[in-house]
C-alpha cells in the first residue's frame, strides 16, 4: 500500500508538470533545442501543488506582505524589492514571529518585483550561510539576525533555491518526511516540481545536525 501511495503521488506531481508544461514549452536537451522555463505563476502554482501533495487537505495557504524590519520568515529575505511571501502549512500552524519556529510548516515562497531582486536575495543567503554566529557577536543590522537565524535552522535541516521572482524555504527536520522514504528522495520532489526536465538548479541545503550548509548545483532525477 506504502508503495502505491507513493506511485499515485509522483503520478500527480508529474501530471501537473505536463499539464504546466502545455503553457511554457521544453524540449529535451538530446533534440539539441533550447528548453524554455516556467513562467513565475507556473513556478509558483507547481510549488503549490507540491505543498498540496504533502498535506492533501490538511493544506493551508497564508500570505504576509513584506514590512521592513519585520524578524518573522521575510528577516530571511530581507530587501526593498520583497513583495512578500506565501506560508504553506497545515490547519494547526499558528503564524510565529520566527523562522526557526516552523512546525506544521512544508514552504515558504518569497516573491520579490524581479527575477534580479530575487537572484540579489538568494546570493545574499549564500553568503550569510557560510558565516557562524559567533563571527557577527556584538555586531547590529539585518546581517546578524539572518546569521543566528541560519544557524538555528541548520540544526534541524533545510533547502532554499532561487526560481524566477521566487525564493523558496524548504523546512526540514530530524526526523522522516511526510512524504518519500527520507530527505533526499523529499528535496528531489521539491526540485522536480519547480524545475523542467534536465533544469540545472542551484541550492543552499543542510540536513539535520549538519557542520554547515552546502551550495550545490543539482538536476532533479526523475
Amino acid at each position: 500500500m506504502k508503495s502505491l501511495m507513493k506511485l499515485n503521488q509522483f503520478t500527480i506531481l508529474t501530471l501537473s508538470m505536463v499539464l504546466f508544461s502545455c503553457g511554457s514549452s521544453y524540449v529535451d536537451q538530446n533534440t539539441g533545442h533550447d528548453k524554455e522555463e516556467f513562467n513565475d505563476q507556473e513556478v509558483f502554482d507547481s510549488a503549490s501543488q507540491f505543498a498540496e501533495m504533502v498535506l492533501g487537505q490538511r493544506l493551508r495557504i497564508h500570505y504576509t506582505e513584506h514590512k521592513r524590519g519585520n524578524l518573522g520568515v521575510d528577516a530571511l529575505f530581507e530587501s526593498d524589492e520583497m513583495i512578500g511571501y506565501t506560508t504553506f502549512s497545515n490547519e494547526l500552524y499558528q503564524k510565529s514571529p520566527s523562522p526557526v519556529d516552523v512546525e506544521g510548516c512544508v514552504l515558504f515562497a518569497a516573491n520579490f518585483k524581479n527575477e534580479e531582486s530575487a537572484e540579489w536575495a538568494f546570493n545574499h543567503l549564500k553568503s550569510n550561510s557560510a558565516i557562524r554566529a559567533s563571527e557577527v557577536k556584538g555586531m547590529v543590522g539585518i546581517v546578524p539576525v539572518q546569521v543566528r537565524f541560519l544557524e538555528q535552522i541548520r540544526n534541524a535541516g533545510a533547502l532554499f533555491s532561487q526560481q524566477g521572482n521566487y525564493v523558496f524555504y524548504l523546512p526540514e527536520t530530524c526526523e522522516s518526511p511526510l512524504v518519500e522514504a527520507n530527505w533526499e528522495d523529499y528535496e528531489n520532489l521539491f526540485i522536480q516540481s519547480i524545475t523542467v526536465p534536465n533544469e540545472e538548479i542551484t541550492v543552499i541545503v543542510a540536513d539535520c545536525d549538519t557542520e554547515g550548509f552546502l551550495v550545490q548545483d543539482v538536476t532533479a532525477s526523475r
